[in-house]
């Protein structure tokens, strides 16, 4: 496996085919122009603006907004991720029930508890 290293950052990331690859300024700009238009989504990101990303994995996009060298990058995620509200004890027993009846089962548990309507049922298991 060839490395190698982008001559703007020194960054490298990894494909889903093991090989490693740099982050382009374009990539970098795709990324941070999807955080303004979804949010801090990055599954819709890579699906509705995916072109440029369409090799970097959601977990990639993730870790480059908050280990990358682009202030811009970092800031977004950072304001982004501040900007979701902390679980309320409504929410959190909800969960628990929902939890208690459906186990694992996150979409199940989102789609049957109305007051984690306003939450992505992703957030619901993490």
């Amino acid at each position: 496996m060839t490395v190698k290293r982008a001559e703007s950052n020194n960054e490298l990331q990894k494909t889903g085919s093991g090989c490693t690859r740099a982050w382009t300024e374009e990539e970098d700009a795709a990324l941070l122009e999807g955080l303004d238009k979804y949010g801090p989504g990055f599954d819709r990101i890579k699906a509705e603006d995916g072109a440029l990303l369409r090799h970097r994995t959601i977990k990639a996009l993730e870790t480059r907004c908050y280990q990358s060298k682009n202030n811009q990058l970092k800031e977004k995620y950072r304001e982004l991720k501040a900007a979701i509200p902390t679980w309320t004890k409504q929410e959190d027993a909800a969960l628990f029930r929902g939890f208690k009846k459906h186990g694992h089962d996150w979409v199940k548990i989102h789609e049957t508890e109305s007051v984690l309507s306003k939450r992505k049922p992703k957030s619901t298991s993490a």
